[in-house]
Formats: C-alpha cells, sequence, structure tokens
C-alpha cells in the first residue's frame, strides 16, 4: 500500500511539473517566438536546436495523439516536422510535432509539445502554444 502510494504522489508530482513547466514557458508564445535559424536575433524567445521534416508516424500513432487526431491521416501524414527548440531560462529543450502543409490543416500547424522525457506538456493551435486541449 505504501509503495502504491509513493507511485501515485511522484506520478501526481511529475503531471504538476508538467503543467508548471508548460504554464511559466509555453502558454501564451508561439512559432514566432522561436528564432529562425535564418535570422538569428535576440529577440526570439526559444533558441533553434533543428527540425526535421516530413517526419512519417504510423497512423495509430497520428489518431492517437491529441490535436493531430482531429485530422485525416492520409491528408496529414506526409505534412508533419519536428521542430526542436529550448529555453533560455531552463535549458529544457522540446519537440514540437505539428502539421505544416495547408492541404492538411488549412494553412495552420496544429500538433503537440514534447518535453526531454517525451512527455506532452503543450499544444499548438494556429501555430500559438497551449497548455491545454481547450483552447
Amino acid at each position: 500500500m505504501k509503495c502504491f502510494i509513493l507511485l501515485m504522489a511522484a506520478l501526481l508530482s511529475f503531471s504538476t511539473l508538467a503543467t508548471d513547466l508548460c504554464n511559466l514557458e509555453l502558454d501564451g508564445r508561439s512559432f514566432s517566438n522561436v528564432e529562425d535559424p535564418e535570422e538569428p536575433q535576440s529577440s526570439y524567445y526559444f533558441k533553434y536546436v533543428k527540425r526535421v521534416d516530413n517526419v512519417t508516424i504510423s497512423e495509430q500513432l497520428f489518431k492517437s495523439t491529441p490535436i493531430l487526431s482531429d485530422f485525416d491521416y492520409e491528408e496529414c501524414k506526409s505534412s508533419l516536422t519536428e521542430l526542436y527548440f529550448s529555453s533560455p531560462e531552463t535549458m529544457v529543450t522540446y519537440r514540437a510535432l505539428n502539421t505544416f502543409e495547408d492541404s492538411c490543416d488549412g494553412g495552420n500547424s496544429y500538433g503537440v509539445i514534447y518535453d526531454p522525457n517525451e512527455t506532452i506538456v503543450g499544444y499548438i493551435k494556429d501555430s500559438d502554444f497551449y497548455c491545454s486541449q481547450d483552447y
């Protein structure tokens, strides 16, 4: 019973930490806050790390990923990108998995943001970052 209580406390703490991290760094920001590697400037909040275009994920993963599951897999399966960016304050590197083709998303970017542990800590809608799916 003690192990169960400790496990639940740890999971609750981790969930709270992820929410706090999102509220601290992601909420209210957007892709426009990630530096452009072609034109690095100090006015960007996030540091660009790398971008991977044409990311392929399984239909099962696509349909189980919040936000992405709202779209048609066949229309979007070749329209995914990963953008890695880091916070200058916490040095945390995030990975955004998002749409980027008009034929998939109608001209906006949608997706999720993962922390280094591959836990979803944020959501992307119209290129803006949110801490909740209830944007």
